[in-house]
């Protein structure tokens, strides 16, 4: 939950300022704590929401809902974007998610760099998950993301973290190589490290 509101509260700004009706949906989120990579998870959806609001004409909808379904080893969630916007073709689809694909759409010059669902794609296989999407010129698109998330029991105090000393075993007697630039990142990488 945390990492969906970090992103649909400043995609709402964005869908207000072109009167696009924003709606969240996390009656379905089961509310657990994860293991995740937040800052790629926070990617993918920051991606996919403003590309929606992107390609709405004002006065449009966009639809953003997070379910979550019980697997064995934890759970799998998954993310809809669905929008009434513009649409992509067919012959489109085939290579949307190649990078600086771009469709020409009269009105929607230049909106973008054509990386966003390139980036969505990879993060996204990277994950172990898959993307789908269903979409048609002129009525809307739909995206369906699925990723699976290890469940953790909070430690500590105050509830948050988890514990990963378990984890910890695994790691001893490995070693990494830190390849920084700055002097300063390094130090508060070793030390991150250490």
């Amino acid at each position: 939950k945390e990492i969906i509101d970090s992103v649909a509260v400043p995609v709402s700004a964005a869908a207000a300022k072109k009167a696009i009706a924003l709606t969240v949906d996390t009656s379905r989120l089961t509310r657990q704590m994860i293991w995740a990579d937040k800052l790629n998870v926070q990617k993918i959806l920051l991606n996919l929401l403003t590309n929606a609001v992107r390609y709405t004409p004002e006065g449009g909808h966009v639809d953003f809902s997070v379910k979550n379904i019980s697997a064995s080893d934890g759970l799998d969630t998954v993310i809809a974007v669905r929008d009434d916007g513009i649409g992509m073709s067919e012959e489109f689809q085939t290579q949307m998610f190649e990078p600086f694909a771009q469709e020409y759409r009269m009105g929607y010059e230049s909106k973008g760099t054509g990386l966003g669902l390139s980036i969505v794609k990879q993060l996204v296989d990277l994950m172990g998950g898959t993307v789908e999407v269903h979409s048609i010129p002129g009525k809307g698109t739909e995206f369906l993301v699925r990723l699976h998330f290890e469940s953790v029991e909070p430690s500590g105090a105050d509830g948050k973290g988890a514990d990963r000393e378990k984890d910890l075993p695994a790691l001893r007697g490995r070693r990494a190589l830190l390849c920084e630039d700055n002097a300063l990142n390094s130090e508060i990488a070793c030390a991150m490290l250490r």
